[in-house]
């Protein structure tokens, strides 16, 4: 072997060696690269990375190919031009993009088939191609067609399985590296196959003649070893980009995670038909029921009844995409009743339903609180009205005593009554001379002083009290009490009636009283208090405040010292003390009171303290969860799935959330975008809008009406659709901030216009079906009424005579026809109901009483055949007027009354009644049969819908009630049953009053 014979050896077996590891760096390559284009989230476009795998794998195939060449020596000096080898390239990478194309396109077989061909036959053209150009275009001996085919079909084969374990892997969702390895060298092989077969004819032209080797050959080279660090790099980024991807990922997990997790509130998540897909741990803490219980059963049904109906308008509510908010009584697992403030907010991704996110606050304890404290208003308003007395407010509204409550037993005897008090002052009603006196008094009361005086009126004398109601140092009412003295013997008595009225008033209070003197001994108190401090109430009648041992704390945390009670201050200081707030643990349980105190004084002397608080934990608790809430709907407002700007009343932009910035491609961050006029917000940034002077123009002068626009229609020029929503937002009835928000509802608009067409579509088809069963009508009509001409016929012959049997038969064939006639009757009606307006019936004026009565005196022979009593419960000397299609209304009472008789009883009872309600005519008739369950009761006025418990019994079509609603109905009435099995049903057929 000569050297340059041996340099030629070494060159072959090297370019072998490299080709095949281009080839396998640029498979791996385009196959993880195409895997991108089916789960890219974020950073570049499916689109870049499918063109990326493209160029990949053509400049890989490319680069194999002409690597490979290097090897071989053909007897023709070879001296490879620019210009062909740039357009190898470029055709190299438009075969390999027109094979991705087709395999991305579609999952089925065939185009795998179609994908893996055109690639093969791009891959022969681009071998063969270059073979010729290597010889100058010479038409050499370089075709075999056997090895053609074999090198196509081999490949092509090759090919098709890499793509095939390459897209069912990415139909599993489960792309491994062995995956993507076995599909790379799958790929590699088919286009190393087809080069080396086609190269293998091609091998008897090499010769060992001494060429020196062509400056190409080196430039290819260096353009291969580039190539090749090309997709080294193309791999580290694509490793490095996936890190990034799956970081965000699991972060934005994370955070929703947290959210949903940490909320106080009850949160579930429901798919879109209502069932519980996910909840957190406050769901089933509060219900009691696990989250697998919670997943097994549809969310409405955890909710009463009465609900249902709410519940599934805000479920459709939430389908829409739009928020909804109801109050609802959930029943818990231990069958407690929860009353839940409810929030369904829909959850969408790129414009579609996802599900619904339900987040739900436990308003029970308000509940029972308000409850509580009608109860405790109702039981006072009831005392006061049986005092041997009055009982009198006012208020000082606009520098005037204005009297706001005037009752007692005393009223009547002092000729005041009460029409003539209630919103007047005094001098309207009383004597000038008297009401001035009793202004003095009134001015000392309402200056927080606690007034006793007697006074006279029309010969009654009486003693009244004026108690001042304070809250932070300001008087809020007056309230007045009186008794009567005119017999001053009685007074001691009235004084013991008023002081049980007192003891009266305290007990129902919801807040706590207690009455001490200086050295802190507890005078009186009511029972409330002992509850709020956990005290037995008989030792806290006998107990010294002094000696109270309670573990009372600061808001801040800090133990609360004896010293320190607002009691004991006001003992001190002789000074009022209001809303102090002061923490009590007991049980390990901690409740939150406000306390009040004033200075008791007896002829200038003090004489004690009276102490009221009220528990405020709930609104302590709720101060808390209003923070965290505040918090949340920041969140939420910034993650709301619409665009939200806030204008001040000054013009300036005081808040837009990120969605509004991307909403309109605005080149600018949310804090740069704070403090900008409106007005040159829009000329700087309104490109997207068109006619942008008119749009400026009318922005501004919705903001000069102040007056709520909603769901006003925006075309943006690059073809989408928003909706625009403004809410001027009000303090005090003074204009606050101008609120705007925008919703993409370029995809709803495409819907309707979709919908448009399916009820244009229906309504054809409803055409047509009713033209289809008005002509089998006719054709099954004729051919029955002539079975039954002849039925009747056969039944009158005489000549000669049927025989018993026969006469049975013909009778049966004919009551069978008659039963297929009216079936076919009920079938034709139901479908002219169906497509019917009410321009389709004759409506007259109707004295339904009298209808009523000669429709149920058609129905006696079928009364007297199944021994059954009618009974009317109707007064003749009325009349009741309705408007309606008498054929039609006859039609569905005789239908009732029919099922009466048939779902009876023998010996039973039917009773009808007509009477008026409400500005409605209704029809009761109501039997005494087998009755409806419950679960039928729901499908009764369906369409063919036969109880099983009777259909096997009772000859039916289940077309008659159906037929009947929808006649009630189209005639502006209503149909309805309410049924228990056993006991027979009560059909009520409601009209308008004429």
């Amino acid at each position: 072997m000569t050297e340059v014979s041996f340099m030629y050896t070494h060159l072959y077996v090297l370019s072998i060696i490299l080709s095949i590891v281009i080839a396998l760096v640029a498979a791996f390559t385009s196959i993880d690269l195409l895997e991108k284009v089916y789960t890219k989230k974020q950073y570049f476009t499916r689109e870049f990375w499918a063109v990326v795998a493209a160029v990949t794998l053509g400049v890989g195939v490319w680069s194999m190919h002409f690597i490979s060449m290097l090897g071989y020596n053909s007897h023709h000096h070879t001296q490879n031009a620019i210009s062909p080898i740039i357009l190898s390239i470029v055709f190299s990478i438009l075969f390999s993009s027109l094979t991705l194309l087709i395999i991305m396109k579609s999952t089925s077989y065939l185009h795998s088939i179609f994908g893996s061909l055109s690639f093969g036959v791009g891959v022969s053209i681009l071998h063969y191609a270059g073979l010729m150009s290597m010889h100058g275009g010479e038409a050499v001996d370089v075709f075999n067609i056997t090895q053609v085919l074999v090198g196509l079909i081999s490949g092509s084969i090759l090919a098709f399985i890499g793509f095939r374990i390459f897209r069912m892997s990415i139909e599993g969702t489960n792309v491994t590296l062995s995956h993507k390895v076995v599909s790379s060298i799958l790929l590699a092989a088919s286009y190393l196959a087809i080069h080396y077969i086609g190269m293998y004819h091609f091998h008897g032209h090499v010769t060992t003649t001494s060429h020196t080797p062509s400056n190409n050959s080196l430039i290819v080279y260096g353009i291969t070893i580039s190539v090749l660090f090309i997709f080294i790099l193309v791999i580290i980024t694509s490793y490095l980009d996936r890190r990034t991807v799956i970081h965000a990922k699991r972060m934005s997990e994370l955070h929703a995670n947290s959210l949903f997790d940490s909320n106080p509130n009850l949160v579930c998540t429901l798919d879109k038909d209502g069932r519980i897909t996910k909840s957190n741990h406050v769901f089933s803490l509060v219900t009691g029921f696990s989250e697998k219980e919670l997943q097994a059963q549809r969310y409405m049904h955890l909710f009463e009844c009465a609900y249902f109906s709410t519940i599934k308008q805000a479920m459709e509510t939430s389908l829409e995409g739009s928020t909804a908010h109801y109050t609802a009584t959930l029943r818990s697992k231990t069958g407690k009743d929860l009353f839940l403030n409810v929030t369904h907010i829909p959850i969408k991704y790129r414009n579609r339903l996802l599900g619904i996110n339900v987040i739900a606050n436990d308003i029970t304890e308000h509940e029972v609180m308000k409850t509580q404290l009608l109860s405790s208003e109702m039981t006072l308003k009831n005392t006061i009205q049986n005092i041997e007395g009055f009982v009198v407010k006012f208020k000082k509204i606009h520098g005037q005593f204005i009297h706001t409550y005037y009752r007692g037993e005393l009223v009547d005897r002092i000729g005041l009554k009460e029409e003539e008090v209630l919103g007047r002052r005094m001098d309207e009603f009383l004597p000038e001379d008297l009401a001035l006196k009793k202004t003095t008094f009134y001015n000392e009361a309402w200056s927080g002083k606690t007034v006793h005086y007697e006074g006279e009126f029309n010969g009654l004398r009486y003693y009244m009290s004026l108690k001042p109601v304070m809250e932070n140092g300001q008087t809020l009412e007056v309230v007045g009490s009186a008794i009567n003295i005119t017999d001053r013997e009685m007074i001691k008595a009235k004084f013991l009636e008023n002081e049980i009225l007192y003891r009266s008033i305290l007990t129902t209070m919801t807040e706590g009283v207690i009455v001490i003197d200086t050295d802190g001994k507890v005078i009186t108190a009511n029972e409330q208090a002992a509850e709020l401090l956990h005290i037995p109430y008989a030792e806290l009648i006998a107990m010294n405040l002094y000696q109270l041992n309670r573990d009372f704390i600061y808001e801040n945390g800090a133990p609360f010292p004896n010293e320190n009670f607002p009691c004991f201050v006001t003992l001190n200081t002789k000074k009022a003390q209001h809303n102090i707030i002061m923490g009590i643990r007991y049980n390990r349980q901690l409740s939150w009171l406000s306390v009040n105190t004033e200075a008791l004084f007896y002829k200038g002397r003090l004489s004690g303290s009276v102490i009221t608080f009220s528990d405020i934990t709930v609104s302590k608790q709720e101060q808390n969860q209003l923070k965290e809430k505040n918090a949340y709907l920041a969140n939420l407002i910034e993650n709301d799935p619409s665009g939200i700007i806030v204008i001040n009343k000054e013009r300036e932009i005081i808040y837009a959330n990120k969605l509004f910035i991307k909403m309109f491609s605005l080149p600018i961050s949310q804090k740069d975008l704070v403090g900008k006029a409106t007005h040159d917000f829009l000329l700087q940034y309104g490109q997207m809008i068109p006619n942008l002077k008119s749009y400026t123009v009318t922005v501004e002068q919705m903001i000069i009406d102040e007056e709520i626009v909603l769901n006003e229609e925006i075309k943006l020029l690059d073809g989408r659709v928003l909706e625009r929503d403004y809410i001027p937002i009000k303090d005090n009835e003074s204009l606050d901030v101008h609120f705007w928000k925008f919703r993409d509802v370029t995809y709803q608009k495409q819907m309707e216009q979709s919908l448009r067409q399916a009820v244009t579509d229906a309504e054809e088809g409803i055409k047509a079906k009713t033209d289809f069963l008005s002509n089998i009508s006719h054709e099954l009509r004729t051919p029955l009424n002539s079975i039954l001409g002849f039925a009747q016929l056969l039944l009158l012959e005489k000549e000669p005579p049927l025989t018993g049997a026969q006469v049975s038969k013909v009778k049966r064939i004919k009551s069978s026809g008659i039963h297929l006639l009216n079936l076919i009757n009920d079938i034709l009606d139901l479908t002219r109901t169906e497509t019917a307006d009410s321009s389709n019936f004759h409506m007259e004026e109707i004295e339904l009483l009298r209808f009523v009565k000669q429709a149920a005196r058609n129905m006696t022979p079928l009364l007297k055949e199944k021994e059954l009593r009618l009974i009317m419960h109707m007064n003749s000397y009325n009349q009741y007027y309705v408007l309606a299609d008498p054929t039609r209304l006859r039609q569905v009472i005789m239908n009732l009354l029919t099922n009466a008789v048939k779902y009876n009883v023998d010996g039973g009872q039917i009773s009808i009644d007509v009477f008026e309600h409400n500005e409605y005519i209704f029809v009761k008739i109501e039997d005494t049969g087998v009755g409806i369950s419950i679960e039928d009761q729901t499908q009764i006025f369906d369409h063919f819908f036969r109880s099983p418990l009777v259909k096997d019994e009772v000859e039916g079509s289940g077309i008659g009630l159906a037929l009947a609603k929808q006649l009630i109905e189209a005639m502006g009435g209503k149909i309805t049953v309410t049924s228990e099995s056993g006991k027979g049903s009560c059909f009520m057929i409601s009209l308008p009053k004429q």
